[in-house]
């Protein structure tokens, strides 16, 4: 709290981090340095963008900072994978409207979140990154895995639970989560219990007994 923060200059999405830069400017002027927003995030005008450990009074340090955090209208998958997910999930969600229905393309979609949620378990966002001589330190802001999961299965589990196929397939996908190495109690929380209102939804909606039998072994 006592460190100094500084502010976004303009409104729009966390596009892009140079972290290589950031750290430098760590070294050359022996302070620490804190993101508060996380890659992707919307950013307004006058948010408190990111803190630093002491203030540097011969520079005017948040024209040195702001150019390497570039905050632009609109999100671009090349820079953040989460957009990448958000599109798959709008796949699945347009597959399974009344006017389409089409679970194998669910099917599919669901798939390829698994091997990306997959990735993102096995190897976490770096938190920290630390200057040559480890003396300063860079803090990232990673997504946290909540917000992660709720972007990508509420929306699955609004349009999708009334479809025993796709029901099954989201609850195998977080059973697949779940059985990554070294995972935490915190995460492995987090996806049991979205696998608890997957099923909750899925049993209220399903009125075929068999279908029923199915969700509640799964």
């Amino acid at each position: 709290d006592a460190w100094s923060a500084i502010k976004a200059n303009k409104s729009g999405y966390l596009t892009d981090i140079d972290t290589q830069s950031l750290l430098e400017i760590c070294g050359e002027f022996e302070l620490d340095i804190a993101l508060l927003f996380y890659q992707g995030a919307f950013v307004h005008k006058g948010d408190e963008l990111l803190k630093i450990s002491k203030s540097v009074e011969e520079e005017n340090i948040a024209e040195v900072l702001l150019p390497y955090l570039s905050i632009k209208a609109s999100e671009t998958i090349a820079t953040t994978y989460i957009q990448g997910m958000q599109h798959m999930v709008e796949i699945a969600v347009k597959a399974m409207s009344p006017g389409i229905n089409d679970p194998a393309t669910a099917n599919s979609a669901i798939d390829y979140l698994t091997a990306s949620l997959l990735e993102h378990l096995r190897q976490p966002p770096q938190q920290c990154l630390t200057t040559a001589e480890g003396e300063q330190h860079l803090w990232l802001q990673p997504l946290p895995l909540s917000d992660l999961l709720f972007r990508i299965y509420t929306p699955l589990r609004t349009y999708s639970t009334g479809d025993v196929v796709v029901s099954l397939k989201m609850i195998r996908s977080l059973r697949q989560l779940l059985n990554v190495n070294n995972l935490n109690n915190n995460h492995r929380d987090l996806l049991r219990g979205e696998i608890k209102r997957i099923k909750a939804d899925a049993q209220e909606r399903l009125f075929n007994t068999h279908d029923q039998e199915l969700i509640a072994e799964a």
